[in-house]
């Protein structure tokens, strides 16, 4: 659903995308909530839809952040370790490897932080 509404937005059809991503929020996904709350900020420049509205912004910025660890089953650091490590194991010895390696190489050179 995120792939399609970002797929009409580009198109046009910005309310329609906007919707979904309210409807996906509402449901609980993470992803969609705080990205919602970069929509109502505008925090690209170039966010034109919807209107700006801070109190939505960080409405929806809070409910992120109070949520974060509140659930064991579905929380995001978890969700995302799981998912390496279920895709390392499929990985071979010089796979593995490489994936060591250019993660080491990256960190040793990049800061990895939010951008705003």
């Amino acid at each position: 659903m995120e792939g399609y509404a970002s797929i009409i937005y580009d198109e046009g059809n910005k309310k329609e995308a906007l919707d979904i991503w309210i409807k996906m929020a509402n449901t609980g996904d993470a992803g969609s909530i705080i990205f919602l709350a970069g929509q109502y900020l505008h925090s690209l420049p170039q966010i034109t839809y919807p209107e700006k509205d801070e109190v939505l912004g960080a409405a929806y910025s809070k409910i992120y952040l109070d949520s974060m660890g509140t659930d064991k089953k579905h929380d995001l650091y978890d969700i995302y370790k799981e998912q390496y490590l279920e895709t390392m194991s499929h990985l071979s010895d010089a796979q593995k490897k490489q994936v060591n390696d250019f993660a080491k190489k990256f960190l040793s050179k990049h800061t990895v932080r939010v951008l705003r």
